[in-house]
């Protein structure tokens, strides 16, 4: 075999291995992918972590045991998922059909806090990923 030859059978060999090792054919670690950069969003929210204290700054002056506005107390998790007088204002899964979603974006006509700062936007997200994921008390 001459030479050149020689050189194109070794550069064919090294090509395939080089091939072989990036399909992962070969046994060539592969690192795991980076989780994605908005790992914290995809975090399930927690009730008494997340959720009640949003409650204690912006809504228990109004939906708490010394004054239940409609019916609603907002201070424990038993106590919302009762509901108010009007009915159940959370359904788990479902933030869509949630009334309590829809007076956090303050949709007419539960526009909450009715006489008081509108929850920031990440509240409101975290509380919407907590019904979305069951409304658990966690």
């Amino acid at each position: 075999m001459t030479s050149r030859r020689w050189a194109l059978a070794i550069l064919g060999v090294a090509l395939l291995v080089i091939f072989l090792g990036a399909t992962g054919c070969v046994g060539t670690k592969r690192e795991a992918p980076p989780p994605p950069k908005d790992a914290a969003l995809q975090a399930v929210p927690q009730f008494q972590l997340d959720v009640l204290p949003a409650f204690n700054q912006f809504c228990v002056k109004c939906h708490s045991q010394s004054d239940s506005h409609a019916g609603l107390r907002l201070d424990s998790h038993a106590q919302l998922m009762k509901g108010s007088s009007r009915g159940p204002v959370v359904i788990p899964g479902d933030p869509g059909n949630s009334i309590l979603m829809r007076a956090l974006r303050q949709e007419p006509p539960f526009a909450m806090p009715f006489h008081g700062q509108k929850l920031p936007p990440n509240r409101i997200a975290n509380i919407e990923r907590w019904i979305a994921q069951g409304a658990g008390n966690n």
